[in-house]
């Protein structure tokens, strides 16, 4: 995570916190002695990340992700935008671009086969995608990782 910029450096933290949340622990303080031992977690959203991060390199319709959520598709437009301050697409996309960028950093690949391998169906809106969040072309990333031997 030190190395990683602006939006990769986020995607990591939550790549970890999702690893870390899945691992089996043991408390070392008793239930009662625990400040978030009856915290509840918003299942909803833990089951609409959950989805995405499974399915984001493939066509997710707003009907698909709406079910999971257990909404129709413009309750749970609201409630995204609420709870994320974001769009689903606008999630979405930053999610295919943070897969881009690690697949751009550790692969050979063409940035066409990065494109739609990260569910992206057209180059150009890729393209404009990846610039709009990193700041940078893909081509241009890439130069940029091997300029700083990352």
């Amino acid at each position: 995570m030190y190395q990683e910029e602006g939006l990769i450096r986020y995607f990591t933290l939550i790549e970890l916190l999702n690893l870390l949340g899945k691992s089996d622990f043991t408390t070392i303080a008793s239930q009662g002695y625990s400040k978030f031992a009856n915290y509840d977690f918003n299942n909803r959203l833990v089951k609409i990340y959950e989805y995405s991060i499974q399915n984001y390199n493939k066509k997710i319709s707003l009907d698909d992700i709406a079910s999971i959520a257990g909404m129709n598709p413009t309750a749970f437009c609201r409630y995204f935008k609420q709870k994320m301050r974001k769009t689903y697409a606008e999630f979405i996309n930053e999610l295919r671009i943070n897969n881009a960028c690690n697949m751009l950093r550790n692969t050979n690949e063409t940035i066409a086969y990065v494109c739609f391998e990260t569910g992206f169906n057209n180059l150009s809106n890729f393209n404009r995608q990846f610039k709009e969040i990193i700041g940078k072309s893909p081509s241009a990333y890439r130069k940029f990782l091997s300029s700083q031997n990352l």
